[in-house]
């Protein structure tokens, strides 16, 4: 009761004033006057926060989808990516396989090569040493080469010595000739009077036999003048083969040389063989007897009074026939041989 006085007092007192914010109990309607304004300020806060929170979750949820978009096409991408990888992994595979294929080929071939390379190697040493002997052997020729010219010099001018000497000897074997034929001629005067031996005196006969002597120790003389001349040319090779000349070995280049009109003069001036009749022939001595001494002399020069043999003025009335021969035989060998090494 007290209470209820007192907010009659109170509303009665406040409300020349304002309203109080609690209704009395008399009151039909709610207690606070203020509760619609509160709900609807509430509501309002509500539906403001509501508001921001969709705005806010908007935004948001426009970014999540633009990232999820984002996502989705890098995710596309990936996978289109992730294709051509695949693909270009199965390239790389098959690449891979040729690859191999190719090292094993490669690796093969680099075997062998390096077979071919020690082969190489070991031709290019053998090669290297036969280089070096065959320098030693053309050093070696080079000596033996300067030893064969000087060898070959020195035959050339023993050749060419030989060569004048050997036409020395021709023109003196042609005077030789000359002479034999003058003296064949004295000694046909002389033989018709070897018969007169049968007719005249003893005494007449030797003086005239000693005539005959004196013209065939002449001819015997001439042939020992001609023979030693050619024993000192022959001495003279011996003496070349001696000093380390071998005839056999040095191949000289000799180039024969003819003296034109020289030698056509020579072989014009040489006379034709003249042959001289045989001692029973010329004489007709059968027997032994004064004449027969002359017969005895020539068969001395190789003349045979049997058979049909004849002495003829030449080569052939000397001794030294054979080493004359001989001489020009190693002349003739000697330019054989120089030919052959020519062609060689």
């Amino acid at each position: 009761m007290a209470y209820s006085d007192v907010e009659e007092g109170y509303s009665y007192s406040s409300s020349t004033q304002k309203r109080p914010l609690l209704r009395t109990r008399s009151h039909n309607g709610p207690s606070f006057r203020t509760l619609p304004l509160f709900g609807f300020l509430l509501g309002l806060i509500v539906a403001f926060y509501i508001f921001y929170l969709y705005f806010v979750s908007s935004d948001e949820l426009s970014e999540m989808k633009r990232q999820f978009n984002v996502l989705e096409g890098h995710s596309v991408k990936l996978k289109d990516e992730n294709l051509e990888m695949k693909i270009l992994l199965d390239n790389y595979k098959e690449k891979e396989v040729t690859l191999q294929n190719a090292k094993e080929l490669v690796e093969t071939k680099l075997n062998e090569c390096s077979r071919n390379l020690e082969s190489i190697k070991q031709d290019y040493e053998k090669s290297k040493v036969e280089t070096n002997n065959i320098d030693k052997q053309r050093s070696e020729c080079s000596k033996d080469l300067l030893e064969l010219q000087n060898g070959k010099n020195a035959m050339e001018e023993i050749i060419a010595t030989l060569r004048v000497k050997v036409d020395n000897y021709e023109r003196l074997i042609i005077y030789l000739n000359q002479t034999i034929a003058r003296l064949e001629a004295e000694g046909a005067k002389t033989s018709e009077k070897v018969v007169e031996p049968f007719l005249q005196k003893p005494d007449q006969v030797v003086q005239q036999v000693d005539q005959v002597d004196v013209v065939h120790q002449m001819h015997h003389e001439a042939r020992n003048a001609t023979t030693v001349n050619i024993d000192q040319v022959i001495s003279n090779v011996d003496q070349a083969k001696e000093g380390g000349i071998n005839f056999g070995k040095v191949v000289p280049l000799i180039k024969s040389k003819t003296e034109g009109s020289e030698e056509t003069d020579f072989k014009e001036n040489i006379p034709a063989p003249q042959e001289m009749p045989r001692v029973n022939e010329q004489f007709g001595v059968v027997r032994p007897g004064p004449g027969d001494r002359v017969k005895m002399e020539m068969n001395g020069g190789q003349v045979e009074d049997g058979g049909d043999s004849k002495l003829v003025a030449g080569f052939a009335d000397f001794q030294d026939e054979n080493m004359l021969g001989d001489l020009k035989e190693n002349v003739a060998r000697i330019e054989n041989n120089d030919v052959k090494a020519a062609k060689i």
